[in-house]
């Protein structure tokens, strides 16, 4: 759990540093197509919107790597994670963010990488394990508050 806390504190420090990525607008290159797609109204959503806008040789690339180091690079070595949280709004009022503060998210950071750890899961023909990864969350905030 302290790599999950590593990830958030590097994802700020990103965040602050470029804040273009936070920009709404703002949308990487490994997508196929530059359109807005809809605001996802939960993870699900979320992630089949982010699999079906992946090119083929993207799709590729992240099917190779192994479940962390994909939600590690998305989060600190590219601008997947960030601009999810831009692109997304996280943190924002919306359905998306609504979903994940009633179960006991507390950062952007926190529900990009669960969105990435679910995309990554998906794209492998896992399940996401939703519930298990918002309860691996949960637990590690309450660890760190006592």
């Amino acid at each position: 759990m302290r790599v999950a806390l590593f990830k958030v504190i590097l994802l700020s420090a990103i965040l602050l540093a470029v804040p273009a990525f936070a920009s709404p607008a703002f949308l990487p290159d490994y997508l196929v197509t530059n359109q807005q797609s809809p605001q996802p109204r939960n993870v699900q959503q979320a992630v089949i919107t982010l699999a079906a806008e992946l090119s083929e040789e993207t799709r590729a690339r992240y099917l190779a790597m192994e479940e962390e180091a994909f939600v590690g690079y998305g989060i600190g070595q590219s601008e997947l994670g960030s601009s999810l949280i831009g692109r997304w709004e996280l943190g924002g009022y919306n359905p998306l963010t609504n979903f994940f503060t009633s179960e006991g998210l507390r950062t952007p950071p926190e529900m990009a990488e669960v969105i990435l750890t679910s995309l990554h899961r998906y794209l492998n023909g896992r399940p996401m394990q939703l519930q298990d990864q918002l309860r691996e969350m949960r637990a590690f905030w309450e660890g760190e508050n006592q």
